[in-house]
Formats: structure tokens, C-alpha cells, sequence
């Protein structure tokens, strides 16, 4: 989309040369070109002659192709500071050599906050490296990663009529300099112009009245003009003869035009605009423990260690063991004298829950590790960890949610490293109510505490998505703070526990030790969700013998001693925060992965969208909201293909979390009959998204491109939502299937996910004790 003359200008040009209204600039030679102006004194006639003819000349085209948003885009780009990567510039391994011209060097139209937008472009560079360099989608803290791009679309959205003055002025060069205003002021209020348009009014040949308009007064306000001079410059145009009636451009009247929003469509901007390329290609000469192909991408490692967003598998969040709990008996006892089948309290999380105590099944004892504790000032004697999750206050009876907001001290690190808080409402715990105990060095070996409660058997209420384990602590002026215990609730993974039951078991059945197993999971090279996604289907049935789909946790765990018990809780931990849902995701689809399905491509290949999870994202703008839908209208698009609509139905999980694991079928694209496999490289796909939940009005855009075979994770929202906006992201993954494959997959159910959840953790076991054995 670019823009143009507007229409008629052509007309009048001469007119208005001729009054001296406008002028055209001296130019080197006939050609049009602009001259070398710095020895030529610009006129202000001069400087708004371009701008004024010019203007926007639909609004049908994307969000992100609109040119004051390109040049948001360009403007992040060339202000990524890192310098040094193998003696070259970071900014120009990535993204090439950037044109600067109309890129301004920083923003200064009154309420864009540049550091703001710059974070936002980190962002969004980071999130590209998690969609394209595998090797690393462990160690990318993607909830702050997504908070922090849905951050930057809303101060876009609310700040884009000032984004669209500073596009104005760094394409045509104008200012708030003298007599700008005056000379824009006097062409706009020209016979010549108003009799135009009231012609073209009357004739019913001004069909973007509104929008034309629109961008004369931001030119206007790019020229230096302020509300109340524009608001006095409308009065005129539509009572001082000629006048134009104002009825024309309605939408567009006096002190109101700022709330016209016809110029830019709703979409949102995500890792895809930025174009950053090449990012796989940069490895150090290093063998990793992963293999003998080289895994160390130094640049991504030192730019996501740069810009902070680094994800450490950390120990779990717990308490200090004097911190007192509430016991079933409505005694205390302190948390480091619980013992497994000790019956405590348990305030019900959810309006439809009315149990009042639990069972302990265990108590984890990880070791603080140079950690904060935190204590509220209204709870002394009560110290946690960052991570663990605080109720304030129990949900309402009225409440349109049955849960309530979860507080942490550092809600982010909490949701990167346990899956279950994304499905909350969360808010960070007001830095004025804490007071922090910093560790010491002699502290490293402290032991903190957790409770994690029953049920803890995979073979139990496996679609259920039951209450969360809560209890009570007990703060020494006797008042009571609920609490959650940080273990996932077994009944909303089955599968997933299964998956871990199974790795547990391989691991134990070998002579490695856990401890040695610990010990590569805490290393910072390659990515176990690379190791896990590409286990092969033969592999995979090799470990069908040994694995088992009836394991129990709870009997795994009650049988072992104190010091097995807390190796498999830290490995379990170490997992989740590794792989995450990611687990989820290669189970439901694992018929591809079946050697009966893997049969390759050919020429009548179809492509398989797998839609997995959408989340919707906090907005601290919204105390209290209804748990998302189970069902959205999906609307997908891909390159110059006809929009296609399905049909989505899943599982919530909380609030935000809705579970899908559903895959569509897109329109056929014919294929070379060369294609080797479902999996090989191929270009990328470009794809619009558009999810609507049709019962609560939500309409969520966005779009991206798709590798084949490599999850995805997308940001889709509505930006003039609310205060705030409206913000989720979708993870998704597309497949190359053969028709055959298709037409003969298997049934893929819960009997036949929880086989092969089973084999896969057997064979992912075996995996980690190869590379035990290699390091």
C-alpha cells in the first residue's frame, strides 16, 4: 500500500501555485528529483507542497503494511545496540544493511515512550529466534517475551495517531518550524480547495471524505498545529464562504478527529514483520553433548543472555521450614515437620468446591540455591520463594470466574517455569507490602519446603480438570494466607504425567544415577525439545515392552527414600520447565510420527495445520474476567488462497488456557514429486489467523510464518479492545501429509495417546542416558 495524489489536486495545482500557496522546489533536472537544497532556502510553501496532495488511499490493507507501521518496524531494527559478534555488527547480520532515511533517530512526538518500543522490537527479535533456532526453545523465557510484545501492540494502538504525525514528518521533512502551520492553514482554507470539494461532495465523487480529511489534520499537526488551532481551522473550512459542509466528513469534526479510527485496520505485529534472517547460521566451532553436529549458536545465546531473557531451570518455590501451616485438627504445625498422610487444610480455590482439607502425598525439600526469600508485611513469619503463588482472597460466590487472581513476587519467572500459572490471572505482589531476607553464600545448602498434595494417581479423573491444591499458612500475628502448591495438578496432564512416570522408570531401570542426569538437564547447551521431537516412530515401539500405562507417581514416589524422592521431584521439575507443553503437543500428534504414517510426500501432498493451545494473556487493566471459550470460529489464510473457516472445540484449563490438539486440513497445494519427506525443508508458509468467539464478541488477528514441521507460537489479539487491548497467543504447527498417510491414520484417542505417551517417556528416558553416558 502506498500513498497518493489525492484526488483532484491535479485540478487546482496550478490555482494555488499561482497564489503562491504552494511552490515546487528546484530540482537538479528534469527528471523531478529533489536538488541539493543545503545552500537553497526551503520555503514553507515548499516544504507542505508534497504533503498536502498527498494522502492515504484505502484502508484495505493490512495493520502491519500501513507505512507509519513499517516504519515503527524499521525504527526497532536499527536500534538493536549490540555490537560485536565475530567482529561484525549484530544489526546487520540480521537484518541486512537499513535504510535510514525517514526513520527518525528517536521519537519525539509527545507520548511514545522510545524505550518502551524499543523493548518491544527485543522482543519480538527474541521471539524470532524461538520460532526459527531450535536448538534454544528451552532457554527462551517466552512469557515475558509475549507479555512484552503484546505490550508494545498496545502502546502502538494508543499512540497511533502520534506515530502517524512522526511518519508525516520524517517522509516529507516538515516540522513544527516557522510558518509551516500558517502556509498548511492557508492551502487548506483556499477557495480553490473547499470549492473542490464541495463539487466533489455534491457529485458524489469524494468517496474517502472521512479519511481524507482525517490526514489533512494530522498534517496539520505534524506542521506544529495544536488541538485548539485545528479545532479553529474546522470552524473556518465549514463556515467562512466558500464553506464545506461538515456533514461531509462527519466523522470528523471538531476537537474529535483524534478518535478516528478508519485510517488503520485492527491486527497485530509479531516476530514475522521484523524480516530478521539468517539466524540458524551462526555456530560456533564447538561439539555439544547433543551430538557431533555443532549446537552453540553464539549469536542467539549471547543476544537472549544480553537482553535478559534467559530462562533458568531453577529449584521449585517453596517456604522455610518454620513458616507454620494450618493442620485439618485447626492446629499449626511448622511446614518442615509434615509428613506424607498428615491431613492439613485446605481452603476451596474454586466457587463449586467444597472439600476442606487434604492429604499430604509428599513434602519436597529442594535446597534454596542463593535465592530470595520474601515476606509480607501483613503475614510475618511467613517467607516463600518468588515463584510461588499467593491468594490475597478466596474467590467470591458471584464471581463470573471460580478462581481468583494469583499474586507472586515475580509472576513471569513463575509462569516460564511452571505451565500452570499461564492458565491464571496473575499479578505481581506490590513491592511496598514485602520485605525481602536476602541468601548468603552459607545459605546454598538451606532446605525450603513445598507441599504437594493427593491425588497423585495417573489412572484417576483423567478428563477432569479438578480444584488446584491449596493450603493454609499461618502467620505469627495468627492470621491465615492461602496458598497453592506449586506441583501441576495430575488430572489436568495425564498424558503428560505418564510421559514423565515412563522416563523416571527408564532412568531407574539403568545404572545412572539421577543426579548424573540432573546434571545435563542443567546445562545451558541444546534443546531437549529438539531431542524429544525428533525420536523417530522405530524408536519410539522399541520402548513399547518396557513401558507401562498404568504408572502411578504415588507408588513411584511412596516407595522410594527421602533422597530418591526429592532427585525425581527435581527431575520432573527440570522437565517441565524444559519441555513445558511441548510434551502435550508431540503426543497429539504422534500419528504422524507412526511408521504406518510416514510414508513420503509426494505430488498429492496436503497440508495439516495442528492448532494446539491458545492462551489468552493477562491484562492488568481487568480485575476480574470469565474463563476463556471452548469454542472459536477459526479463519485462515495463507499467501493469496481464499479464506478458509473451521470449527474449534477444546478443554479449559483455568482461565486463560484452552487446550486443542485439533488438527484441520488446508486447501492442497500441489507439490514437486521430489519432495522427500512430511519433514523436509521447505519455504516458509505465511499465514493470517482470525479467531472468533462469536458468544462473547472477541474477534483475535494476527499472522506469521510457518515452517514445516516446527512448532510455532503466534500472537493474535484485538488491539481496540478495551483498555488495554485484548491479547493471546496460539501455538500451532504445519505438516506436509501424504493423501495416503491421511486416509489411513489410525485412531488417535486417549487409549492410544496414553500408549504412546508411555513409549515415547521410555525411549526420551533412554535418551538422557545416552547422553549421560556420552558427556
Amino acid at each position: 500500500m502506498t500513498f497518493r495524489t489525492f484526488n483532484g489536486f491535479e485540478d487546482i495545482e496550478n490555482e494555488l501555485l499561482e497564489q503562491q500557496l504552494i511552490a515546487i522546489p528546484p530540482t537538479r533536472s528534469g527528471n523531478g528529483s529533489r536538488s541539493d537544497l543545503t545552500e537553497i532556502e526551503v520555503t514553507p510553501q515548499m516544504g507542505i507542497r508534497d504533503l498536502f496532495r498527498t494522502t492515504q488511499s484505502a484502508v484495505s490493507f493490512s495493520f502491519n503494511a500501513h507505512p507509519a507501521i513499517r516504519m515503527i518496524v524499521e525504527w526497532m531494527k536499527s536500534k538493536f545496540d549490540l555490537q560485536t559478534w565475530d567482529d561484525k555488527r549484530v544489526r546487520d547480520l540480521i537484518f541486512g544493511r537499513i535504510d535510514l532515511n525517514g526513520i527518525p533517530g528517536k521519537f519525539s512526538i509527545s507520548g511514545i515512550d522510545n524505550d518502551r518500543v524499543e523493548k518491544g522490537g527485543i522482543g519480538l527479535l527474541i521471539k524470532a529466534f524461538y520460532n526459527t533456532c531450535r536448538d534454544y526453545d528451552d532457554h527462551i523465557n517466552m512469557d515475558k517475551c509475549n507479555q512484552t510484545v503484546a505490550d508494545v501492540n498496545t502502546h502502538i494502538w494508543e499512540q497511533k495517531i502520534p506515530f502517524l504525525i512522526e511518519y508525516y514528518r520524517q517522509t516529507f521533512g516538515v516540522g513544527p518550524f516557522p510558518g509551516y502551520m500558517d502556509a498548511y492553514k492557508a492551502v487548506l482554507l483556499s477557495k480553490a480547495f473547499k470549492t473542490l470539494k464541495q463539487h466533489q461532495a455534491t457529485s458524489g465523487s469524494w468517496l474517502d471524505s472521512n479519511l481524507e480529511m482525517f490526514h489533512h489534520f494530522v498534517k496539520l499537526a505534524a506542521c506544529g498545529a495544536s488541538d485548539d488551532q485545528i479545532s479553529h481551522i474546522y470552524h473556518e473550512m465549514t463556515t467562512v464562504e466558500p464553506k464545506l459542509d461538515g456533514s461531509i466528513f462527519g466523522e470528523i469534526y471538531s476537537g474529535h478527529w483524534r478518535m478516528y479510527e478508519g485510517w488503520l485496520n485492527n491486527g497485530y505485529l509479531d516476530w514475522g514483520d521484523l524480516g530478521a534472517q539468517n539466524l540458524e547460521a551462526w555456530y560456533a566451532d564447538v561439539t555439544s553433548i547433543y551430538g557431533a553436529r555443532p549446537k552453540i549458536n553464539t549469536l542467539v545465546d549471547i543476544c537472549v543472555r544480553h537482553y535478559g531473557y534467559w530462562k533458568e531451570a531453577r529449584s521449585s518455590s517453596c517456604f522455610s521450614g518454620s513458616s507454620q501451616v494450618r493442620m485439618a485438627s485447626g492446629k499449626t504445625k511448622a511446614i518442615s515437620d509434615i509428613k506424607p498422610g498428615d491431613s492439613i487444610l485446605s481452603d476451596p480455590l474454586s466457587t463449586e468446591e467444597t472439600r476442606k482439607y487434604r492429604t499430604v502425598a509428599i513434602v519436597s525439600k529442594p535446597r534454596l540455591e542463593r535465592r530470595c526469600l520474601y515476606e509480607l508485611q501483613r503475614f510475618p513469619g511467613i517467607r516463600f520463594t518468588s515463584t510461588h503463588p499467593i491468594l490475597m482472597a478466596p474467590p467470591r460466590a458471584d464471581s463470573i470466574s471460580n478462581y481468583p487472581i494469583l499474586q507472586f513476587v515475580d509472576r513471569i519467572l513463575a509462569m516460564s517455569s511452571n505451565q500452570t500459572w499461564q492458565s491464571f490471572q496473575t499479578t505481581d505482589i506490590d513491592q511496598r507490602d514485602l520485605i525481602v531476607h536476602e541468601s548468603a553464600i552459607d545459605q546454598d545448602s538451606e532446605v525450603v519446603y513445598d507441599l504437594i498434595l493427593e491425588p497423585l494417581n495417573l489412572t484417576s479423573a483423567l478428563t477432569s480438570t479438578g480444584p488446584l491444591p491449596t493450603f493454609v499458612m499461618v502467620s505469627t500475628n495468627g492470621l491465615q494466607l492461602t496458598v497453592i502448591s506449586e506441583a501441576p495438578p495430575i488430572e489436568w496432564f495425564p498424558v503428560e504425567m505418564l510421559f514423565m512416570g515412563n522416563v523416571i522408570s527408564a532412568i531407574s531401570s539403568s545404572p545412572q544415577d539421577i543426579t548424573q542426569v540432573l546434571m545435563v538437564l542443567d546445562s545451558d547447551s541444546g534443546s531437549l525439545q529438539s531431542i524429544l521431537r525428533g525420536l523417530t516412530g522405530t524408536f519410539i515401539s522399541e520402548s513399547d515392552a518396557d513401558a507401562t500405562t498404568q504408572m502411578s507417581l504415588d507408588s513411584l514416589l511412596r516407595t522410594a527414600n527421602h533422597d530418591d524422592v526429592q532427585k525425581v521431584l527435581g527431575l520432573i521439575e527440570k522437565l517441565i520447565i524444559k519441555l513445558g507443553r511441548t510434551i502435550g503437543k508431540v503426543i497429539s500428534s504422534g500419528w504422524l510420527n507412526m511408521s504406518s504414517s510416514s510414508s513420503p510426500a509426494n505430488a498429492d501432498s496436503v497440508d495439516l495445520l495442528f492448532v494446539h493451545i491458545l492462551r489468552r494473556l493477562d491484562d492488568a487493566h481487568v480485575s476480574m474476567r470469565p474463563p476463556i471459550s471452548n469454542y472459536w470460529t477459526l479463519r485462515v489464510q495463507r499467501d493469496n488462497e481464499l479464506k478458509r473457516q473451521y470449527q474449534l472445540a477444546g478443554r479449559v484449563q483455568g482461565q486463560e488456557t484452552l487446550i486443542l490438539h485439533q488438527d484441520i486440513l488446508l486447501q492442497q497445494k500441489r507439490r514437486d514429486t521430489n519432495t522427500a519427506s512430511a519433514n523436509s525443508p521447505q519455504a516458509p508458509q505465511w499465514i493470517k489467523f482470525e479467531l472468533v468467539d462469536e458468544a462473547n464478541g472477541v474477534i483475535w488477528q494476527g499472522r506469521g510464518p510457518l515452517e514445516y514441521g516446527v512448532q510455532s507460537m503466534i500472537s493474535v489479539g484485538d488491539l481496540g479492545a478495551g483498555e488495554a487491548g485484548s491479547h493471546a497467543v496460539v501455538e500451532v504447527e504445519l505438516y506436509s501429509v501424504s493423501s495416503a498417510s491421511l486416509e489411513n491414520r489410525p485412531s488417535w484417542g486417549m487409549p492410544e495417546r496414553k500408549t504412546y505417551a508411555a513409549s515415547l517417556g521410555y525411549a526420551f528416558g533412554l535418551k538422557l542416558i545416552e547422553l549421560v553416558t556420552v558427556r
